[in-house]
């Protein structure tokens, strides 16, 4: 299972979303974005988009070496806060959002470890920050999850067609 398989499925199980998978269904609760700069364009272009949910980046960063792949998955858990300006009702919507995430956590380390494809996936020292309003009143908590995958990489013949590289090219 992958990760974002994962997520989605913890979205249609955590009773606060009850997230329906579908692009026609009416309680759409887990979505995927290119990057943090489509966050706005998800809030604004999905009106009917409730509270609260999961968004998770489809673009991912990471580092590499000669044996491993350092990816980093990003989610946001979002809350519809108060259009308004208004501090207390702004705190609580990242608050709630911070919750959720907490919920998330926890979940995830409890059944990580029966899953031996998240073994490396790391809990560790995870860094998050609020983020908000974001357009129409929607507040998240966004966490950078940090993973460690073994590249299993060979010359597969079938791949390529010879060719004569030469002398001197």
């Amino acid at each position: 299972m992958r990760f974002d398989q994962f997520v989605e499925r913890w979205c249609m199980s955590y009773k606060p979303m009850l997230h329906e998978p579908g692009e026609t269904s009416k309680n759409n609760r887990f979505l995927y974005v290119d990057s943090y700069l489509a966050m706005t364009d998800v809030c604004k272009n999905i009106p009917t988009l409730k509270s609260p949910c999961l968004v998770m980046e489809s673009a991912q960063e990471g580092t590499m070496d000669e044996r491993f792949d350092y990816p980093e998955y990003t989610l946001y858990f979002m809350v519809k806060g108060d259009v308004k300006p208004d501090g207390r009702k702004n705190f609580m919507a990242k608050w709630e959002a911070k919750q959720h995430w907490l919920k998330f956590r926890t979940y995830f380390s409890n059944k990580k470890e029966d899953m031996k494809e998240f073994e490396h996936l790391s809990l560790e020292n995870l860094q998050y920050s609020t983020i908000g309003p974001l357009f129409n009143g929607w507040y998240a908590v966004a966490v950078t999850i940090p993973n460690i995958e073994k590249l299993n990489q060979c010359i597969d013949p079938n791949d390529y067609e010879e060719i004569d590289y030469g002398e001197g090219t």
